[in-house]
């Protein structure tokens, strides 16, 4: 990490399009090696990416309050909860390193190569494994098609299987399945009551959406720090436990070699 900093900081030309286009450098090469050893192959737990950067935060909460349904994900050991899995933190290192940012244009990218990175490494434990938990909406639809493309495995919106094994210790979960067939679509904002997502702050609604907002609106990161993390023991999570199961169901399915 130092060198890699160092090297990084001497570097004086701008990352421009053109540069950034450009093959890595050696150092660039080595670091994003390591790290993705780390975080993907010498895992220490089970890994979670979302495809929002506020999902850990649901997840997380979730996870908590029904601790006595699902004590794979997470334990209370002397008042205080313990996670049994952790979550990829999105930061401009990750960012820049691996592309990856939250949204499923990245997290596509990520499954397309993920195999090929695999392929650096002689010995890869892969003790655990790397789920990647997307919203079952249109931005979905660019992963369904390269998961088709490279591994034969054919999902859809309407597909409601509880996850989707693509290789080694990579899966794919999605977001519960609307009930009707009209309504197959969802995210992960679905599995909150609909009171709780009408909740306003200072006279401005929810924005549940990637949109900018407006001045009437306020943005999913406010939503996570002032809605649910000061209710976490008086929000209804009971909606969160088709998509908890199917984490488990993968907790329970992987076999590390």
């Amino acid at each position: 990490m130092h060198v890699y900093y160092i090297k990084e900081r001497s570097n004086t030309k701008p990352e421009s399009k053109e540069n950034k286009k450009k093959p890595k450098r050696g150092i660039q090469k080595l670091y994003r090696n390591f790290l993705f050893y780390k975080y993907f192959v010498s895992l220490e737990k089970p890994l979670i990416l979302t495809e929002g950067k506020m999902d850990p935060i649901y997840l997380r909460a979730a996870m908590k309050e029904l601790s006595n349904q699902y004590p794979q994900l997470g334990t209370f050991e002397d008042g205080k909860f313990s996670g049994k899995v952790n979550f990829l933190k999105y930061s401009n290192m990750i960012g820049k390193i691996f592309d990856l940012g939250g949204g499923a244009p990245n997290l596509r990218k990520l499954i397309h190569s993920y195999e090929t990175n695999l392929e650096d490494f002689r010995f890869k434990p892969l003790h655990h494994p790397v789920i990647i938990l997307i919203d079952n909406d249109g931005g979905a639809t660019p992963i369904f098609q390269t998961i088709k493309n490279d591994f034969d495995i054919s999902i859809s919106h309407g597909t409601t299987e509880s996850f989707y094994h693509l290789h080694h210790n990579l899966y794919l979960v999605k977001t519960p399945e609307g009930s009707s067939p009209k309504e197959r679509m969802s995210d992960i904002e679905d599995l909150f009551d609909e009171e709780l997502l009408k909740t306003k702050i200072n006279g401005k609604s929810f924005n549940r959406s990637n949109k900018p907002c407006r001045e009437n609106e306020y943005g999913k990161q406010i939503f996570a720090a002032r809605v649910i993390l000061p209710n976490v023991d008086k929000i209804d999570f009971s909606r969160f436990t088709k998509l908890l199961d199917r984490l488990v169901e993968v907790l329970d399915h992987y076999k590390a070699p």
